[in-house]
């Protein structure tokens, strides 16, 4: 995305680890304090085979990721390889992000949340695991709430699945495991938050 206000029109693509080995601290597919609004076709951020990645965001830095509703999924991040320690579907530390998709089809992740990290609001989280192997799967955000959260598991293996955040109000969750070998799955957040419906 941009660097301080502007908008994109055409289609952002971030690919990480396609070729050769790519170690990062931070992976934004929106900008620094530059909103990606409706104008803006598409942002996808893949995370490829030789990726190594700190913090991946679909979102920004203190930014909006706006899209033309629930069902739009020109907004999305996928794992497909690679290893990445945090995945956010949203921006992180402040933000309203209309609707997430985070999709990890192969690869390592410690953590995927389908909302934002410590602040701003996710309206609709969507976080679909079909491959690979995953610690933590979280429909809302670290510290960020959000409104509703959607996670499917349908393969892969999980060890914790939460449809709540980690520390995060969620208004209503849902967690549905259909293949996925899933250790453990909660309804609610993990360590503190409010979910008011699960």
């Amino acid at each position: 995305g941009n660097d301080i206000n502007g908008t994109t029109s055409g289609t952002i693509t971030v690919n990480i680890g396609q070729k050769y080995k790519s170690t990062l601290l931070g992976v934004y597919g929106g900008g620094n304090k530059a909103s990606i609004t409706t104008a803006t076709k598409g942002v996808y951020v893949n995370l490829l085979q030789n990726a190594d990645v700190e913090y991946a965001f679909n979102g920004g830095m203190a930014a909006d990721l706006q899209s033309s509703g629930t069902t739009d999924t020109t907004r999305a991040i996928y794992l497909q390889g690679g290893y990445a320690k945090n995945i956010f579907g949203g921006s992180d530390s402040s933000g309203t992000v209309t609707a997430s998709h985070v999709y990890i089809q192969s690869g390592t992740a410690t953590n995927v949340f389908g909302g934002n990290d410590i602040g701003g609001v996710t309206n609709t989280s969507n976080v679909s695991v079909k491959g690979g192997t995953v610690e933590n799967v979280y429909g809302g955000g670290y510290q960020a709430t959000t409104t509703a959260s959607n996670v499917s598991l349908t393969g892969g293996t999980v060890t914790n699945g939460f449809g709540g955040g980690n520390a995060a109000n969620v208004t209503n969750s849902s967690i549905t495991l259909a293949g996925s070998n899933t250790s453990n799955i909660y309804g609610g957040s993990n360590q503190q938050g409010t979910v008011t419906k699960s």
